[in-house]
C-alpha cells in the first residue's frame, strides 16, 4: 500500500486541464481551474490516506511478528508458575 500511496500522490501532483486558458471562455476556464485544483487535492489526499493505511498495516504486522516470538516464552513461564500436578488443557 505504501508504494501505491506514493504513486497516487505523484498522480495528484500532476496538473490536469493545463490547456484551459485556450478554452476561449472565462467561465469555462475558471471552472476547469477549480476542477483541476479540487481533483489534485482529492488525489493527493487519497495518496496520504493510502500511505497512512500502509504504515498501520506495517506496524500491525510487526506487532504480530513480535508476539509470535514472545508468546512461547511467556506461556512456558506461566506453565512453570503453576502448582505441580496441574493439568493443562
Amino acid at each position: 500500500m505504501l508504494g501505491v500511496g506514493d504513486d497516487v500522490a505523484v498522480i495528484g501532483a500532476v496538473r490536469i486541464l493545463d490547456g484551459r486558458d485556450s478554452y476561449g471562455h472565462a467561465g469555462l476556464t475558471a471552472a476547469a481551474g477549480r476542477f483541476s485544483e479540487r481533483w489534485g487535492h482529492l488525489v493527493r489526499s487519497q495518496g496520504r490516506q493510502l500511505c497512512d493505511a500502509g504504515d498501520v498495516l506495517k506496524a500491525t504486522a510487526a506487532d504480530y511478528a513480535e508476539m509470535e516470538i514472545l508468546a512461547p516464552a511467556r506461556f512456558n513461564q506461566l506453565a512453570s508458575d503453576l502448582p505441580a500436578g496441574t493439568e493443562l488443557m
